[in-house]
């Protein structure tokens, strides 16, 4: 094995063979499901914490209701699941993403670290309340809805930014040349998904897909099928990505999700490093803001983010799609 090594980029050749003994001690050595999701709220919660200056405002303690926010997205946002997350310090950094190319002259691979330049765009989200209505709830009925309002911005943010990077993902997902029938037998079904994650599996050289996302009807049609021959286990928790629920897990190593606005069956590998991906989700900014609107002079909070996003260039190898008919 010959090793190439610079400043930007690190390279490595590997046999076929080394290649499978890597995801054999990748499997080994990778973390638990809890460890990985606490790594990656932790980091969300910090690079967010470190990089905000929300707005100042006598009308509400904006300062402390952004730090609270922080924590409620942290909470909420389980992106990691799906896509790599790699922090921001700045607005413009880098970012690192494991790249496979097949080495058309030989059987052997090569193997990438590689990096390049990101910037952090800012958006606006539709997430936001009118302050004027929560201080009258509070001076007139003595009500405090300020917890109950923060927990749903929080919830329509994380729906947001769920949703659009699962539309991302549909987007460039590559599409198999075989379709699924809502008549046919749940085993032949099973099968073809099964069969998805193995092309995930060659096309990227990197691990056969370990998540999967089904329409719900077809989650519906399925379960009992897998229920009944041990293929699958329940979550014990409770995990909602937008429009995404968690249910289980399939075979004890694939990730079962399923949507209720999505038609296609999507399926697609995420290792355990956050390089390991084809698409990195980099937060780098969030925060409140108070804006007055000029026609009612109402006061609204709302809520504005920077992050980057980054696709690596094979990254239609690490996801699948079947259509539904």
């Amino acid at each position: 094995m010959t090793n190439k090594t610079s400043n930007k980029n690190r390279t490595c050749d590997l046999s076929q063979e080394q290649i499978e003994d890597s995801w054999i001690r990748l499997a080994q050595d990778r973390p638990s499901k809890s460890e990985r999701n606490l790594a990656a709220k932790t980091r969300l919660f910090d690079i967010w914490q470190h990089n905000s200056y929300p707005h100042e405002s006598e009308l509400c303690d904006i300062p402390s209701m952004t730090k609270n926010m922080h924590t409620l997205v942290a909470e909420n946002l389980n992106l990691h699941n799906i896509v790599g997350v790699q922090e921001m310090a700045k607005p413009i950094g880098l970012i690192y993403a494991l790249q496979y190319t097949k080495q058309t002259e030989s059987e052997r691979g090569q193997l990438e670290i590689i990096s390049g330049a990101i910037e952090a765009k800012s958006r606006t989200m539709n997430a936001q309340y009118n302050i004027d209505m929560i201080n009258e709830a509070v001076g007139i009925h003595g009500m405090d809805l300020q917890s109950e309002i923060m927990q749903a911005v929080a919830s329509e943010v994380c729906r947001e930014l769920h949703s659009d990077f699962m539309d991302l993902i549909y987007v460039i997902g590559t599409d198999v040349n075989f379709r699924i029938d809502m008549e046919e037998a749940p085993k032949d079904i099973v099968n073809k998904i099964l069969t998805a994650c193995d092309v995930v599996a060659l096309n990227s050289r990197r691990g056969k897909a370990n998540k999967v996302i089904l329409p719900y009807e077809l989650c519906v049609y399925i379960l009992p099928y897998v229920i009944e021959h041990n293929m699958f286990e329940y979550q014990t928790e409770t995990n909602s990505m937008g429009d995404l629920l968690q249910l289980g897990t399939l075979f004890n190593d694939i990730e079962l999700y399923t949507s209720i606005r999505n038609t296609v069956v999507l399926v697609g590998y995420k290792g355990k490093s956050e390089t390991d991906t084809g698409i990195i989700f980099c937060p780098y900014q969030l925060n409140l803001f108070v804006a007055t609107r000029p026609n009612t002079d109402e006061h609204r909070v709302l809520m504005r983010a920077r992050y980057a996003v980054h696709t690596v260039s094979n990254a239609s190898d690490y996801y699948v799609s079947i259509q539904v008919r």
